[in-house]
């Protein structure tokens, strides 16, 4: 996580998803390629889906993408269209790294 606060590229997120559920995505660009993904509920009362797809990312939906939980430390593994908590907790957050592995 301190590497993404600290990358080269000196770059901020950007929210690229709010719902009006609470549901929230940011994303940031890093230096090698890479993209730090956040995935935030911010209503205070209820669980909610949040999900990022591979195009809110600039990438084509059949793109495989690894995946990797910053916060667990634990590599999700490759997926294509995107990735989702199907119940995220109030205030809660998901923070992955994600890498294009093969492009559609």
């Amino acid at each position: 996580v301190i590497a993404i606060d600290q990358d080269p590229a000196g770059r901020a997120g950007d929210r690229l998803f709010n719902a009006t559920n609470g549901a929230q995505v940011w994303a940031k660009h890093l230096a090698n390629g890479d993209q730090a993904v956040v995935l935030y509920n911010s209503n205070g009362a209820n669980h909610v889906a949040v999900n990022v797809t591979w195009p809110m990312l600039g990438w084509a939906s059949a793109s495989v993408v690894a995946v990797r939980d910053l916060w667990a430390r634990t590599d999700l593994g490759k997926m294509q269209n995107g990735y989702g908590v199907g119940s995220l907790a109030p205030h809660d957050v998901v923070m992955l790294r994600v890498k294009v592995v093969s492009e559609a």
